[in-house]
């Protein structure tokens, strides 16, 4: 629970520090699962089988004893996340997992706010704008270019300089 604690909100890290330590590890579990995406035993069981070195779902009695390696845990869960959201995404923004209508209605007015917000931030530079910028982008680069190649000149330069100094007092 500790060492997943990344995953938990700045808000509720504050407010786990005002609650009794016991309920604090509870809430901080609920938080953990809630970031996770675990919403009912079927995904549960999932995160027990993504934890599991042979991919099978660990009884009670062997959960401890087959978990992966420590240095596992965080590719495995992410390979969990990535396969509840196309499982999510896959099933047209519905999850069917969800156990009431107003957690698919609130998942489905979610993926419309962000479709439309992506939308919107599709349309934030014109096209004209956009070519404005490349163009731009690449002339910079090409100026870059130019000024680092005036650096190394000048670095060439000096050192000639010093040569030319340490021949001079040579000669002297």
């Amino acid at each position: 629970c500790d060492e997943a604690g990344f995953l938990l909100d700045n808000k509720v890290q504050k407010l786990l520090s005002s609650v009794p330590k016991a309920e604090g590890e509870l809430m901080k579990i609920q938080n953990i699962m809630k970031a996770l995406g675990v919403v009912d035993g079927t995904t549960f069981d999932a995160l027990a089988s993504a934890l599991s070195p042979d991919s099978t779902v660990p009884t009670a009695d062997t959960m401890k004893l087959m978990l992966v390696h420590a240095n596992d845990v965080i590719l495995r869960l992410k390979g969990f996340v990535d396969q509840e959201q196309r499982a999510i995404s896959s099933q047209g923004g519905k999850a069917l997992r969800l156990a009431t209508a107003t957690q698919r209605l609130e998942l489905r007015r979610r993926a419309e706010k962000d479709k439309e917000y992506w939308e919107q931030m599709s349309k934030v530079i014109s096209d004209k704008g956009h070519r404005v910028w490349t163009h731009l982008e690449k002339e910079l680069l090409s100026y870059n270019k130019l000024l680092q190649g005036r650096s190394n000149s000048l670095q060439n330069v000096i050192g000639l300089q010093k040569q030319n100094d340490e021949l001079r007092a040579l000669l002297n």
